[in-house]
């Protein structure tokens, strides 16, 4: 059905798609959703412009706008972004196109904090998150996006922005009853 109704039919009109992949694409938890979320995007790369998609589609980074934009795409589909990650996004921040990019995000399904009443529990948000939001900060990030607690809200972590992104079926926010 992904494939179908958004893929395809972006793909027809010239339109790349960029995405992060979640819980329910390919937990952590799940060897066989990954395996299949791996064979899936192999064969349907998307026609960008990757800086490095060594690890696609679990973490890639690439530009937007002829370079202007630098983005990175975390596996954050569970709890826990390991130190190899992190070492990764460092890498990537630091490179000349993420350098010579005038925004850098960095995407990612859990968020750094809880933001839906829902959702604010452990294994619904990244565990230990500072040292990844040190790393952001420290490589220049405009914002972290994520979605899972489909709730929109913007806001900012100490230096860095986090952008939740809203879904379908919108939560209520942390301690704010009737917000949905």
């Amino acid at each position: 059905a992904f494939d179908r109704e958004v893929r395809a039919p972006l793909s027809r009109v010239g339109i790349p798609f960029a995405f992060t992949l979640g819980n329910h694409d390919a937990s952590p938890r799940s060897p066989r959703d990954r395996r299949e979320a791996a064979a899936y995007w192999a064969a349907h790369v998307p026609p960008l412009a990757f800086v490095d998609r060594a690890a696609f589609p679990f973490r890639f980074s690439f530009t937007l706008g002829g370079g202007a934009v630098f983005v990175a795409s975390l596996d954050a589909s569970g709890p826990d972004v390991s130190a190899a990650q992190r070492e990764w996004l460092s890498a990537q921040l630091a490179s000349p196109a993420a350098r010579a990019a005038g925004a850098r995000l960095v995407v990612g399904h859990l968020p750094l904090a809880g933001v839906s009443a829902e959702k604010n529990r452990p294994g619904e948000v990244l565990r230990a998150p500072g040292p990844l939001r040190q790393v952001m900060e420290a490589g220049g990030v405009l914002a972290y996006v994520h979605g899972h607690h489909a709730a929109f809200y913007p806001a900012r972590l100490g230096r860095l922005n986090v952008l939740s992104a809203g879904g379908i079926g919108g939560r209520d926010y942390v301690g704010h009853p009737g917000t949905a």
